[in-house]
């Protein structure tokens, strides 16, 4: 019990640590897929959509740094700029 404990506290705040980022870029997808939806090029809008949902599944996997890359991406392509 001596030891669990302490590695259960350890897990909590490296869990804490880690969600706040992907929910960052979580957040950011939610801002920009209604910016990419309003862009009139069929392709590009197709192609930023593709990068945005790849962005998704790397948050999903825990890839804070190659969401970002991603959603980068979507935004470069279909032109959004940031907020």
């Amino acid at each position: 019990m001596k030891i669990r404990f302490p590695l259960l506290v350890a897990a909590s705040l490296l869990a804490t640590t880690v969600q706040p980022a992907l929910a960052d870029c979580v957040t950011q997808v939610k801002q920009i897929e209604p910016q990419v939806s309003a862009v009139t090029n069929a392709a590009k809008k197709e192609q930023a959509q593709k990068q945005i949902t790849l962005a998704v599944e790397q948050a999903d996997k825990g890839d804070e740094k190659g969401c970002q890359k991603l959603l980068g991406q979507a935004k470069k392509v279909s032109g959004v700029k940031d907020a």
